[in-house]
């Protein structure tokens, strides 16, 4: 059990945490946190990958504060989403990133429900959001590629779909034109740590 108190000494909250363990009790006193420099939030990349927790930004290799994330399943943008939409226009308008990256995975867990048949049996809001990548998994299978992995392959397709759902965005569209914005499409392999560059 882990309980904890805060107590006010002038005008300071300081915590005090009590873990009681097989009987025993144990106090654990506050520490100073070792402070350091908050770096500016200026970032300069916006990158758009997966939920997949076996990966993420740092695959980039850029330092902390250089990017601004969006994360969707499958990597995934719906255009209907205020979240998604919100989170565009506050990267290209007002952070004013020079690039947005979309960043797909093999091993991906949506395209492998869309690709093996467990769409029809997602969540609705799920399922609504991998409309598009379902379509594309049907397309796959329709013409039934035999040597080339179809996970990776469809991520591909994927990740390029994206990329012109982006450049059909009015106020990406007018940054692009202005020269003040570049889109670029990645995939990140999952086994061997090697970023490859689609578009």
């Amino acid at each position: 059990m882990l309980y904890s108190t805060i107590y006010f000494l002038s005008n300071n909250p300081i915590i005090h945490t009590s873990i009681i363990h097989m009987g025993q009790q144990f106090q654990l006193l506050p520490e100073s946190p070792p402070y350091i420099a908050i770096p500016p939030h200026e970032p300069h990349v916006m990158y758009i990958g997966c939920c997949d927790a076996r990966y993420n930004e740092s695959c980039l290799d850029l330092s902390r504060g250089e990017t601004f994330k969006l994360n969707t399943i499958a990597n995934s943008i719906n255009v209907n989403d205020p979240a998604a939409m919100s989170s565009l226009e506050y990267a290209v308008l007002y952070l004013n990133v020079k690039k947005i990256t979309i960043v797909g995975h093999n091993d991906c867990g949506g395209i492998k429900a869309c690709l093996y048949n467990d769409y029809n049996n997602l969540p609705k809001n799920l399922k609504c959001h991998l409309k598009e990548l379902n379509t594309l998994c049907q397309d796959y299978n329709k013409m039934k590629f035999s040597t080339i992995d179809p996970i990776k392959l469809i991520s591909i397709q994927n990740i390029k779909l994206q990329i012109d759902k982006l450049n059909s965005i009015d106020f990406i569209q007018s940054a692009i034109e202005k020269q003040k914005l570049v889109l670029s499409g990645m995939i990140y392999n999952l086994d061997t740590n090697i970023l490859e560059h689609i578009i």
